[in-house]
């Protein structure tokens, strides 16, 4: 964690707890893990508001504590999750996200759990219900809205080894484990394996209870008299409802996830055309469903079709050649079923080459008129056209893993997350040097260590017109210089130069740069409205507020609306700034 990045929090901090919740979460910041007594002693802090300050923190998940056993006696000691605190930048922008694919009852929702850190489902219903009646329309409406949000994994349901350290829960399973065997007659190193292996199915299983589709969820409690009429329920009836008693919490990683597919369906766009990144974001989207059940990241040919919205025309983006053969399928459709790769140039490899042969039996046991229907066929042949543009593009979009059953198909996130990187990075240092920068850098990038000559002459362009690129690139952390001597003289006309390229050095040094200019804006913000308290105090008063027209003489009100236009720019830019964050560092 870098010096800007804990001087961001410790602003963020400021504004939103005050001055002693800062003082506590500084202590964790500048020493590391530490104890109550050891806050209080450093801090110089009564031990009771220190308690307090660790509530609210370790309430919003900004501070893990994990009780440990030291001789006779146990001590609990705290730590800080730097970029949980940062998340708090992101809060506007996930409510709008759950807003525009919900509801605005769902953004009320999300909005009162971050205010809260972690919230009971029960103090969400007395909060946006207070009529307690399950009869009700409107509590039904938040029970809707809070399972949707729940299935949909927009909230997380809390768990107890959540509020732990990851290496802390690691030594509690190793040392359960340890203990079972302690008494075996094993040898030291077979134990070791045994406690390893325990360890990480330990882990696993813990993993896997987070992704259980049914935690936070229990049976529906029925009825002796609707028990009779059971079986007559139709089958769309949940038996599951939301429980009570559970704590959720918002679940930060499902909006970058929605981000991420946002920004590589634009990509597609711009690369391929509007139709194939319609198809590519129904990708996205059952592959997202899939990961919410735990699933693995593949989708197959036959399933796309089946989802596929109907409304999307598929048939206006590729040209194809009229074929003599398709009067002969429109009249032998009935007889026979032609094989899909007669669709298909002759230049597609055997191996790839689509066996429908054994798929055609599968598809008539269950609808036997789909295969024989013209459009249907028409349909799978211009969706696999659009998937093959896809796994045939430059960038890693789509890849083919299995070619018999109309094809099956994996999408690789992390090199999808460092490409979007990449492709943002230059976006910025074409924004700063201009396009041959951008240009340099990926000549750099694809040859490795590159010479200044050398480096010209693949460009076409003049040394002396390059040199100040590269050593402005230099400076920012985008270039490194290597120095190779051609002599044991270290002269400078007997030394090699050799530019490169290293990608997570120089996004580091560019998330620390974004750190510090998000500071630099909430400090200005923070003087900005420092100087209007008086005004801002006044407006805060019931009796103003929704009528500062008829209250507030005329150079307060300009005033008003001059700092308010000014706080909306400062927070779009700090916005954007953090967008920048969330593509460089959480892809």
């Amino acid at each position: 964690m870098s010096q800007y990045a804990i001087e961001l929090c410790q602003l963020i901090i400021e504004d939103f707890f005050g001055q002693i919740v800062l003082a506590t979460v500084n202590m964790l910041f500048f020493h590391g893990r530490l104890s109550l007594e050891e806050i209080c002693k450093m801090s110089k802090i009564p031990r009771k508001y220190v308690k307090k300050a660790l509530v609210v923190l370790i309430q919003h998940n900004f501070v893990l504590f994990s009780t440990v056993i030291e001789g006779f006696y146990e001590s609990t000691y705290y730590e800080t999750t730097w970029r949980e605190i940062l998340n708090i930048l992101r809060y506007g922008r996930e409510i709008l996200i759950i807003s525009k694919k919900i509801s605005k009852e769902a953004g009320a929702i999300l909005k009162y759990i971050h205010c809260h850190g972690k919230v009971k489902v029960q103090d969400l219903y007395t909060v946006f219900c207070p009529l307690k009646s399950k009869n009700n329309e409107e509590y039904k409406l938040v029970q809707s809205t809070i399972t949707h949000m729940l299935q949909k994994r927009y909230v997380r349901v809390v768990l107890l080894h959540q509020f732990k350290p990851d290496y802390d829960l690691e030594n509690d399973l190793r040392n359960k484990e340890l203990e079972k065997i302690r008494f075996s007659k094993i040898g030291e190193a077979k134990k070791s394996k045994e406690v390893l292996k325990n360890m990480k199915k330990q882990l696993q299983n813990l993993k896997d209870e987070e992704m259980d589709p049914n935690l936070g969820f229990k049976k529906k409690e029925v009825d002796l008299i609707e028990q009779r009429y059971k079986r007559q329920k139709k089958s769309g009836d949940s038996s599951y409802v939301i429980d009570e008693n559970v704590f959720l919490r918002v679940n930060h990683e499902k909006f970058i996830t929605i981000s991420r597919n946002a920004d590589l369906v634009q990509l597609v766009e711009n690369r391929i055309g509007k139709v194939t990144a319609q198809v590519y974001c129904h990708i996205l989207q059952q592959l997202e469903t899939q990961n919410n059940n735990n699933q693995e990241n593949t989708i197959t040919t036959m399933s796309i079709l089946q989802t596929l919205p109907k409304d999307i025309d598929l048939s206006k983006t590729f040209v194809t050649v009229s074929d003599n053969n398709d009067k002969s399928i429109k009249k032998d459709s009935d007889k026979e079923i032609s094989s899909i790769n007669e669709f298909y140039p002759n230049e597609i490899p055997d191996k790839m080459a689509i066996d429908t042969d054994d798929f055609s039996r599968q598809i008539e046991e269950d609808n036997i008129s789909g295969i024989h229907d013209l459009n249907y066929r028409e349909r799978l042949k211009h969706i696999i056209l659009h998937l093959e543009a896809l796994s045939q593009d430059s960038y890693p979009l789509l890849f083919k893993i299995e070619a018999k059953h109309f094809g099956k198909w994996k999408v690789d996130y992390k090199k999808l997350s460092r490409l979007l990187q990449e492709l943002e990075y230059e976006r910025i240092i074409e924004h700063k040097f201009g396009y041959i920068a951008t240009r340099l850098l990926r000549i750099i990038r694809e040859k490795g260590k590159v010479d200044e000559k050398q480096l010209a002459s693949i460009a076409f362009l003049k040394q002396q017109s390059i040199r100040p690129i590269l050593m402005a690139l230099t400076e920012i952390g985008a270039l490194d210089i290597q120095e190779i001597p051609r002599k044991s003289e270290r002269q400078p006309s007997s030394i090699y130069f050799l530019w490169f390229h290293r990608f997570e050095r120089a996004k580091s040094i560019l998330i620390d740069n974004i750190y510090q200019e998000i500071s630099y804006y909430h400090r200005h913000l923070k003087n900005e409205l420092k100087q209007r308290q008086k005004l801002l105090t006044k407006i805060e008063r019931t009796d103003v507020q929704e009528h500062e027209k008829e209250l507030l003489p005329a150079n307060e009100q300009q005033e008003l609306k001059y700092i308010r236009t000014i706080e909306e720019k400062i927070l779009i830019q700090i916005s954007r700034l953090d967008r920048l964050i969330m593509i460089l560092r959480d892809y």
